[in-house]
């Protein structure tokens, strides 16, 4: 049995999901490595359904956190997570599940950061990917 889409490794990972494009006279997996590969997968039907775009854009963050500065300070790393989550949203402008999934992880990391003002930018990353793989 196949997963519709799931996380592989941990917040240096990828996003695999099927390719529901080509169902059902082809099967491929797709690995999103990048925010705009992600984009691009929500945007072109590659994911499919409601509840999985929602768990692709969550997914989507902790890619985006991969791209966020080695010595950046936690405010600013939320700044570069909410840029990134806008351009994740606008890939489906009426998608309910995208927009709540994607305020559920910044409200997440909001609140990690201020329980947590001494906490590493891998702790931050961290917490996003515990809070993805819970809405997953």
């Amino acid at each position: 049995m196949f997963e519709t889409l799931k996380w592989i490794g941990d917040i240096d990972g990828s996003l695999e999901l099927i390719d529901q494009r080509i169902l059902p006279t082809q099967f491929e997996m797709i690995n999103c490595k990048t925010v705009l590969q992600t984009y691009d997968a929500i945007k072109t039907l590659a994911v499919r359904g409601a509840p999985a775009i929602g768990v692709a854009a969550a997914y989507g963050t902790v890619i985006a956190m991969q791209s966020a500065p080695a010595n950046a300070a936690l405010p600013d790393a939320l700044i570069h997570l909410k840029q990134q989550s806008d351009y994740l949203a606008s890939s489906r402008p009426t998608a309910v599940n995208l927009f709540w999934a994607l305020n559920r992880i910044n409200d997440h990391a909001q609140n990690f950061v201020d329980q947590n003002p001494n906490a590493s930018l891998d702790d931050l990353r961290n917490a996003i990917l515990t809070e993805a793989h819970a809405i997953c």
